[in-house]
């Protein structure tokens, strides 16, 4: 009978998970920001009130994305700008850090990072630093613009969003679903760049100190031939 109860518990379990949109592998839905090379870089995202992160990398100043945010009306708005703790962005100053323009019919806000605060996403096992947040309780437009302006090289994650939808897809333009892989390896590229440089740096190291070898072994050789003419001069006058 306690089997049987416990079976009944399991099933009910897995048939309220799909109701409640709850998901194991990620607490939003996860995209990857593609940089158009001929027209500017714009998403567009049918339901701003759906959780998720677009992560992006600048490659220099005055790039900008543009994220067109719809369905926000009465409902709360939620955007972040946050970036890997990882070098070399974790060591940027204030004055690197993108500027974010809010656009609401003729109406534009400009904000500028002012925060620095942990927070570690568990589900893509990142470590990340929250440097814009702005929260609205009741948007009373239905659409909005998000623009996002670079002042130097530098990943970064666009969060929008907090309801847990995963049925059903939002996002499209310049974009496409990131991959738990991929996110890692646009979250470790720090390291990567990290490793190179060190190798190149041991490598560097290990030429100079070849070439104080060689230079000491021609050293002596010209030190031995100078003793050794010093003898047969001395042997001569002798």
């Amino acid at each position: 009978m306690v089997l049987i109860n416990k079976e009944k518990i399991i099933y009910f379990i897995i048939f309220l998970l799909p109701l409640f949109n709850i998901h194991f592998v990620s607490a939003h839905q996860p995209f990857e920001i593609i940089p158009n090379q001929i027209n500017e870089t714009s998403i567009d995202l049918s339901d701003g009130t759906v959780s998720h992160a677009f992560y992006g990398e600048f490659s220099s100043k005055n790039q900008e994305v543009i994220f067109n945010l719809d369905n926000l009306y009465g409902n709360p708005l939620d955007i972040s700008i946050l970036i890997p703790d990882k070098n070399p962005e974790n060591l940027s100053s204030e004055d690197l850090f993108p500027a974010i323009h809010l656009i609401t019919g003729s109406t534009q806000q400009s904000f500028l990072p002012d925060i620095r605060s942990d927070f570690y996403e568990p589900f893509s096992r990142m470590n990340l630093i929250r440097i814009f947040e702005y929260k609205e309780d009741k948007f009373v437009n239905n659409n909005a613009v998000v623009k996002i302006v670079s002042k130097s090289p530098m990943r970064y994650v666009f969060s929008v969003g907090y309801k847990e939808i995963f049925s059903k897809r939002y996002a499209y333009g310049d974009t496409n679903p990131f991959a738990q892989n991929s996110q890692q390896i646009w979250y470790k590229k720090g390291d990567l760049f990290s490793d190179e440089s060190n190798i190149t740096q041991q490598n560097q190291s290990g030429k100079e100190i070849f070439y104080v070898i060689i230079f000491l072994f021609i050293l002596v050789i010209f030190y031995g031939i100078f003793l050794f003419r010093n003898q047969i001069f001395y042997k001569i006058k002798k």
